[in-house]
């Protein structure tokens, strides 16, 4: 392989990198490496494509926190203002329907078009699920604080108490990851841009 196309590889692989295509990147860095291109070249493009993935990484922790973080501020929100005429299906379409949409759409907006399907679905369901584990577990230690203590059934008080966070945390987890899904296929690309 002549030297033009050893500098070709290399530089389509510096267009990989920087286009946030690693798979693609590291192949043509092998292919570089196996036609004999320069090993310092190699090794700069290399580095580069490491702190790309790693930057990639911390944007994609950064987004479920940020999702996390607005789920239970809508959570929060949600548990102090509820008007009197909210009947319950107001309350579960808050609850499992508008904040798990919102925050997925923010966390596939944030990483638009840059993640596969399934890795945008698991970001969303991490922080939907996480944020109304931590509301419905928080609001179910507020009302056995309130109800009149029974020690015989404290168990199954428990035991009850778990499976309703568990089934709640992932249906706002599923939804928040449909969400997060379709948020980053349709939406223009986000912050991590």
């Amino acid at each position: 392989m002549d030297d033009a196309d050893k500098n070709s590889e290399l530089r389509a692989a510096k267009e990989a990198v920087r286009a946030g295509r690693y798979a693609e990147a590291d192949r043509l860095l092998d292919q570089a490496a196996h036609a004999g291109a320069d090993p310092l070249q190699i090794s700069n493009i290399g580095r580069d494509l490491r702190l790309a993935r790693l930057s990639h990484e911390q944007s994609v922790t950064a987004s479920i926190w940020m999702g996390f973080i607005l789920g239970l501020i809508g959570y929060l929100i949600l548990s102090t203002r509820q008007p009197v005429g909210w009947g319950p299906s107001v309350w579960y379409m808050l609850t499992f329907l508008a904040i798990p949409g919102i925050t997925g759409l923010l966390v596939g907006w944030r990483h638009a078009g840059q993640r596969s399907m399934k890795h945008a679905f698991v970001d969303g369901a991490k922080a939907g699920a996480y944020s109304m584990a931590c509301y419905a577990g928080f609001n179910l230690i507020l009302l056995f604080n309130h109800l009149q203590k029974d020690e015989t059934q404290l168990g199954d008080e428990f035991f009850a108490a778990a499976i309703t966070t568990i089934m709640f945390s992932l249906l706002a987890g599923a939804i928040t990851g449909v969400a997060s899904v379709l948020a980053s296929r349709i939406l223009p690309k986000g912050a991590s841009a």
